[in-house]
């Protein structure tokens, strides 16, 4: 089974090392997090160059202006204080993480299909749909350009099927976030790391 690596790093930990940081990545990318105005948003990008120049190397940006490897597929993620990476060898691969926070009834209402309304008002958390949403459309490429309530976010493990392509996905909730991977058309299994040191 393949094996799709997700790592983790924190805002305090960029925050802490940021000197190192910014000598270490790419240019283009300290230029890209320089642009925020918020100093949080701004070490989240930091963290996320540092992950993909630490695990990734070099990239380039496609004709979608979605960066890209030229020997592995990657795909970014950050919320609240953290900042992730999934890589994979073995296919498109999407990522998203979400802080674990309150949502407003009319976003789970706009987001949700029916069914997928049933399981939230079941009592499943709607940040755990979302993240399944969201990494299932970066997977695919597209991101979530046309109607959320067409990307399935059931089941959050195993197979399923968007416009008729068979994705599998992982989802987990971890340290007060909640977090789906999912690679096209191939199962996996997940290893995890947080970095502690550079």
């Amino acid at each position: 089974m393949d094996t799709v690596k997700v790592c983790f790093i924190d805002v305090e930990f960029v925050e802490k090392n940021k000197s190192a940081i910014t000598d270490f990545i790419d240019k283009e990318r300290l230029k890209k997090a320089e642009r925020y105005i918020d100093e949080k948003d701004r070490l989240l990008s930091l963290g996320g160059s540092y992950l993909i120049k630490k695990f990734v190397g070099d990239i380039y940006i496609d004709d979608n202006k979605k960066p890209r490897s030229k020997s592995v597929f990657f795909n970014v993620s950050h919320s609240g204080g953290k900042a992730a990476i999934a890589v994979s060898a073995a296919g498109e691969v999407g990522l998203d993480i979400e802080k674990d926070a309150p949502v407003k009834r009319n976003l789970v209402e706009y987001c949700l299909s029916d069914a997928e309304l049933e399981s939230f008002n079941g009592g499943q958390p709607f940040l755990k749909f979302f993240v399944a949403k969201e990494s299932l459309a970066k997977a695919d490429g597209r991101g979530i350009k046309s109607d959320i309530k067409l990307i399935p976010a059931l089941p959050f493990d195993g197979e399923t099927y968007y416009d008729g392509k068979r994705y599998f996905r992982r989802s987990v909730a971890t340290d007060g976030y909640f977090v789906s991977v999912t690679l096209k058309d191939k199962d996996f299994e997940i290893s995890y790391e947080t970095i502690k040191s550079l």
